[in-house]
């Protein structure tokens, strides 16, 4: 891919913080593994072309780059914590099973 614009690079990375703001369980599945392709091509466009930009440019590209890392880390930690909380309730089912179990006998 040539180089292309530091504007249209950022509009590119703030595109996929709003993706990635816009997740939820319906929509997961099918958008995550295209957002998490869209990070590789950026990260690829801006390791490439980085130092073509001005300074200023090179500015804004990195803080944009540091957004989408930690809106990344958000969703996951959101994910992870929800991975959590169902482990929990399975355990407290598995559980209530067991001693449902233990009364029988």
């Amino acid at each position: 891919m040539s180089a292309i614009y530091a504007s249209e690079l950022i509009s590119r990375m703030n595109d996929i913080v709003n993706e990635l703001n816009s997740l939820n369980e319906d929509s997961f599945d099918e958008k995550f593994p295209e957002i998490k392709q869209k990070m590789v091509e950026v990260h690829e466009i801006q390791e490439r072309s980085l130092y073509l930009y001005s300074d200023a440019d090179q500015k804004k590209i990195s803080d944009a780059s540091k957004l989408i890392k930690e809106t990344f880390d958000n969703v996951l930690r959101k994910w992870m914590d929800r991975v959590g909380e169902v482990k929990k309730e399975l355990d407290l089912q598995l559980n209530q099973k067991k001693i449902l179990s233990y009364k029988r006998f």
